[in-house]
């Protein structure tokens, strides 16, 4: 789980560095949003398991697809970019579990 952490902080990291330096076509966008899809869903997976609220994974989930479907269609649309970062900092904001609770998980 805290590989996946870190791996979200990156990829929020990634995409608003692509937005703010308008480098989307020097990065494998298709596969930041795909590693991206892969990390909500292991998150969300493991959230269920301790009977965590799911949903907020599930609104990143669509966000970053949203965003992944417009772009794969040549369309870079700032707006769905930025919702997609929002939503994924979200989750890492308040919706993992904290370094304990992911110790007595184990």
């Amino acid at each position: 789980m805290r590989k996946n952490a870190g791996r979200i902080k990156l990829i929020v990291a990634t995409l608003l560095t692509a937005a703010l330096s308008g480098a989307a076509d020097r990065i494998d966008v298709p596969g930041v949003v795909t590693r991206a899809q892969n990390d909500i869903a292991a998150m969300r997976y493991y959230a269920s398991t301790l009977g965590k609220e799911v949903a907020p994974f599930d609104v990143a989930q669509y966000d970053v697809a949203d965003f992944g479907r417009d772009y794969a269609l040549g369309q870079f649309d700032e707006d769905k970019l930025d919702k997609a970062i929002d939503e994924l900092q979200d989750i890492v904001d308040h919706h993992l579990p904290g370094p304990k609770l992911r110790v007595q998980h184990r």
